[in-house]
């Protein structure tokens, strides 16, 4: 970014870090579960879910400066709030379903019982 940008030149930076997430009421055990094989599955295949945190580092080393830091947090308000952003979710891990289990990271029942937690989240 710093080649092929101007001099003085202001970027922005939006990263995931799923180091900083927090719910209330806390997430179903299956369904923590299933996220944290998420996390190792992209991790595995040289992903980074927590680079969010590294970014001031990262930048920093690369030369830029007056770096500016900002968690900005989900925060759900009411059931179609929280439904909306579980859908995408919900969609996401239906599609790297066949690559946890292959990796061991979760079992067929897990994943399954964690979808149904979710589900019942949607719906709250």
């Amino acid at each position: 970014m710093r080649r092929v940008s101007r001099k003085n030149a202001k970027i922005v930076v939006f990263e995931w870090d799923d180091g900083v997430n927090f719910s209330h009421p806390p997430i179903p055990e299956e369904l923590e579960k299933v996220f944290q094989a998420k996390i190792q599955l992209v991790h595995q295949k040289g992903g980074d879910r927590y680079i969010g945190r590294k970014l001031y580092h990262l930048l920093s080393s690369a030369g830029w400066i007056n770096i500016e830091i900002k968690l900005v947090h989900d925060i759900w308000q009411g059931p179609e709030n929280r439904a909306k952003y579980l859908r995408g979710t919900k969609l996401s891990l239906k599609e790297i379903r066949p690559q946890l289990i292959e990796n061991h990271l979760i079992t067929e029942m897990e994943f399954d019982l964690a979808m149904k937690q979710l589900y019942r989240l949607l719906l709250w």
